[in-house]
């Protein structure tokens, strides 16, 4: 098979319901905070989070049907920006995955905070996805990542950039973009893109925060958002033409400033492009219009996040997706590849959203 601050949100909403439009004539250039997360324990009757012995690396962050008590999360450095990854932190992969062949179903998730967030534990968007589908995931994801490059000289790891993350999946780039990072460069190196059926691709939220524009008239150009995730999209066909491509928008999120000040949710707080809302729906379009898969996590169209459930979603920072949250977005993926491989037939724009609550503990539920 083939960048005004944001910062924790003390009353989520604080009783402001955004409607639509950029917030102010003023932008402001947002920098990135420290987004590190602190979960909810995942007990519960129908809904538990898997059981030690049974959690799952980051690296091969999942076949479901193998079991695997690594566990660690990706550390993100006190300047923002992407910080090392250990081995140990559960990020290197298995040497299980020489069993990986043809037949199996291979999942390579490519993307920032949302599925960085708990990478190596049982918890992450990548190991739910793994254990909905059954497949093998390799989670090539770290904090802080954009799609696109900084025209100004840009400190991000240039592992951490989709744009050259695709061009070393192509063979355009060697191994060295990971230099600084050991635990991205040994899933880098266990990927075999012959062997890949689908890239599950996230972007855009860092990109809004950098202040990248969302697109340049200049199709190669390296320094804004859509350009490179569609430059960045041909790259991973180059690289495993009979791969299938999922590209998940940025989630719904809210920003604030120094002082804890609502400055708008991603519907209305812009940059000098535009909101985060945007960002996304720009980049589902674009997808589309290549003939790959998309789901736009900015509405509520693929799962019901929105000011009413937001707290339900999200964690303190207004960012970061909660446990709950991240199993219901790999719930959506899930269903998408499911789909895609003629085994589900449910239309989620007919059928309406996935919902939260089907995926919150009890626990959780009492907590919200």
């Amino acid at each position: 098979m083939n960048k005004h601050i944001l910062k924790p949100l003390a009353l989520l909403l604080t009783g402001v319901l955004f409607l639509g439009g950029c917030a102010s004539d003023t932008v402001v250039t947002i920098s990135r905070e420290d987004t590190s997360d602190s979960s909810i324990s995942d007990k519960g009757q129908n809904n538990e989070a898997p059981k030690d012995g049974n959690e799952q690396s980051a690296g091969n962050e999942a076949n479901a049907n193998k079991d695997n008590n690594s566990e660690g999360e990706t550390q993100t450095g006190s300047d923002g920006n992407p910080g090392e990854s250990t081995p140990e932190a559960g990020e290197a992969a298995k040497s299980d995955l020489s069993e990986i062949d043809k037949d199996d179903l291979l999942i390579v998730f490519l993307g920032d905070d949302q599925f960085a967030n708990k990478s190596g534990e049982a918890t992450s968007v990548a190991a739910y996805t793994a254990e909905m589908t059954g497949a093998y995931v390799l989670n090539l994801s770290s904090p802080a990542a954009r799609s696109a490059e900084l025209t100004d000289p840009d400190p991000a790891l240039p592992g951490s950039l989709f744009i050259n993350i695709s061009e070393y999946l192509s063979g355009d780039k060697d191994a060295s973009i990971f230099e600084g990072m050991p635990a991205q460069a040994a899933v880098a190196a266990s990927i075999d893109p012959a062997l890949v059926d689908y890239y599950v691709i996230q972007y855009g939220t860092e990109d809004f925060i950098s202040n990248i524009p969302l697109s340049d008239e200049r199709s190669s150009s390296r320094t804004a958002f859509l350009n490179t995730i569609e430059s960045g999209m041909a790259n991973l066909h180059k690289a495993s033409p009979d791969a299938q491509i999922l590209v998940c928008s940025p989630v719904f999120a809210y920003f604030f400033d120094d002082d804890q000040n609502a400055l708008g949710s991603s519907n209305v707080y812009c940059n000098n492009y535009g909101s985060l809302r945007d960002y996304a729906n720009s980049e589902v379009g674009a997808t589309s219009r290549l003939g790959y898969l998309s789901a736009n996590f900015a509405d509520s169209s693929y799962m019901d996040i929105s000011d009413l459930t937001a707290s339900k979603y999200l964690e303190a920072d207004g960012r970061l997706l909660t446990r709950a949250g991240r199993q219901t977005m790999a719930a959506v993926i899930s269903h998408m590849i499911r789909k895609d491989m003629g085994l589900e037939g449910a239309i989620i724009d007919k059928d309406g959203p996935f919902l939260i609550e089907d995926y919150m503990t009890d626990e959780e539920k009492a907590l919200k």
